[in-house]
């Protein structure tokens, strides 16, 4: 499948969940590099050293900066074109604030955190779980979006010569199964913190590994297609345009009940909030 087909897909399954696509507006890449990385236990959430921009600095500023990943439900490029569902999104956003808005593309969700605080960005559009650890650090968006997480895993090499039921007794399906195994997850995101809760409910240990810092959630499910990781964990809504893109992917195995997906802003600014 093309990028160009993967980006139709997209739309074609935000409509099914009732979301809107937008218009564009005027784009300008920024790129932060060197910034330190971010303490697990906070998201270096410093209510002292964080900054004071509200909306009505921005306004006078004359833009914001939108925190996304390169992702094809967040932003990426086609053809030297920006595309994806939080682009289109921020996009209507700005054009319905007649604001400029710049782009910082920042794989790690810590470092986004981290960016966001400190001013170097004013919104964070990831797809963000909204969960009670992080509200502490960040106030959240009405959500756009309802999502469980799933099992992101490998259908055997030669799945198309098997019968369905066939295919069926190689997958993961009941989630004690993982007691045991090694699921790859991105550093910082929710899904480690659903993996824990999971793990006490079947009772029994989930080797969850976060070497990874860098590497989006789209960048694991791939490690998954091609065989190098047997598990990773991903929101529905990606796990889904994932596996059209990569047929071989199984992602029918959910971990958690439906979720809030919504964006992200610092907790001194309410008027950027409303």
């Amino acid at each position: 499948m093309t990028m160009k087909y993967r980006y139709l897909f997209i739309c074609f399954l935000t409509l099914l969940i009732n979301l809107s696509s937008c218009k564009r507006s005027n784009l300008e890449m920024t790129s932060l590099e060197g910034t330190p990385q971010l303490e697990d236990s906070n998201y270096g959430y410093d209510p002292e050293r964080m900054v004071q921009i509200d909306f009505e600095q921005i306004k006078e500023r004359g833009y914001f900066t939108a925190i996304v990943d390169n992702s094809s439900t967040g932003m990426f490029l086609y053809r030297g074109e920006p595309m994806g569902y939080e682009y289109e999104l921020l996009s209507l956003f700005a054009n319905s604030i007649d604001l400029e808005i710049r782009f910082d593309i920042t794989p790690s969700i810590e470092e986004g955190f981290r960016k966001l605080n400190a001013g170097q960005g004013d919104v964070l559009a990831y797809n963000l779980s909204i969960t009670k650890e992080r509200q502490r650090f960040l106030e959240f968006t009405s959500p756009h979006n309802f999502v469980r997480q799933v099992l992101v895993q490998r259908k055997p090499d030669d799945w198309r010569n098997m019968k369905l039921h066939e295919i069926e007794k190689t997958l993961l399906r009941n989630p004690i199964k993982l007691i045991g195994k090694e699921v790859y997850v991105r550093k910082g995101s929710a899904y480690t913190t659903r993996l824990k809760h999971l793990a006490e409910e079947i009772g029994g240990d989930i080797l969850i590994v976060e070497e990874f810092d860098e590497l989006e959630t789209e960048a694991l499910i791939e490690l998954v297609a091609d065989g190098k990781i047997d598990f990773t964990v991903a929101d529905e809504d990606v796990a889904l345009v994932n596996a059209r893109y990569y047929p071989i992917l199984d992602v029918k195995t959910a971990i958690s009940f439906p979720q809030q997906i919504a964006w992200g802003v610092r907790k001194n600014t309410p008027q950027l909030l409303d």
